[in-house]
């Protein structure tokens, strides 16, 4: 991590992403939504973002877990780093144990591309993701509102995340 919590773009790219496509497909979206960036298009602009971010995770590892959340998955032997949403539900049936949250919101990550000039590579590389309990989630949600703040200081603060991989 740097010191802004950004991933470090050439390593952390190869662990994260399946393969590249992904994040090339992901960059493409990004600059696209960036240039055609107008007041008249921004709520188009975001349902747009906020589709693309979201499924960008079915392609993407998942980087962090919290404690509670790891030691379940030991104690299922089930491979944290190896599942993803969409192969949840082979070792979490009815998606009761664990849940997959954003350590930077979605909304966070659409506002940063409509709203700044931030690096589209820094943007997507803090698209990062982590393993949580259920009971975890819940104490996020309740813990601040996405709409007028960000949940990262609180899901640092609550959820003790780690790699999930060394």
């Amino acid at each position: 991590m740097t010191a802004k919590g950004t991933t470090k773009k050439t390593k952390d790219k190869q662990k994260t992403f399946h393969n590249e496509y992904p994040f090339e497909y992901m960059k493409k979206v990004l600059t696209f939504v960036r240039a055609i960036n107008k007041p008249e298009n921004k709520a188009h602009n975001k349902v747009i973002l906020n589709a693309a971010f979201r499924h960008a995770n079915d392609c993407v590892y998942p980087n962090y877990c919290s404690k509670k959340a790891l030691a379940v998955a030991k104690a299922k032997d089930i491979n944290l780093q190896q599942m993803t949403w969409a192969t949840q539900t082979a070792h979490d049936k009815e998606r009761k144990i664990f849940h997959l949250e954003h350590c930077y919101t979605v909304y966070d990550l659409v506002e940063r591309v409509l709203e700044t000039n931030d690096d589209i590579e820094s943007i997507l590389h803090d698209n990062i993701t982590a393993w949580v309990l259920k009971a975890e989630n819940a104490l996020l949600d309740s813990a601040a509102n996405p709409a007028k703040q960000s949940f990262r200081k609180q899901r640092v603060k609550y959820g003790g995340w780690k790699k999930c991989y060394k």
